[in-house]
């Protein structure tokens, strides 16, 4: 999620990814955004996430949060971590 001192917080892109082992989907508060909207890495030991901060409506700052998950089982749950974007 991004934030603008200048435009209203709920009126800011909300965007949600879904990642599994073959297929990443990328969603904002519209419903599903086209596959090509950022870019998914996947390597043996990490995923590299490529978000457009035009995506994000150019954001002073960006929230973001990331929860794994085997089936329904949760593994690992990073909380909201406040990026500043110079």
């Amino acid at each position: 999620m991004g934030y603008r001192g200048d435009t209203a917080f709920q009126d800011m892109p909300k965007i949600f990814m879904t990642i599994s082992s073959d297929e990443g989907k990328v969603y904002d508060g519209n419903g599903e955004l086209p596959p090509d909207s950022v870019s998914i890495v996947e390597n043996p030991n990490r995923i590299e996430f490529r978000v457009p901060l035009s995506l994000l409506g150019n954001p002073e700052r960006a929230l973001m949060a990331i929860q794994t998950h085997f089936g329904y089982v949760p593994l690992e749950n990073v909380p909201w971590v406040y990026l500043k974007i110079d």
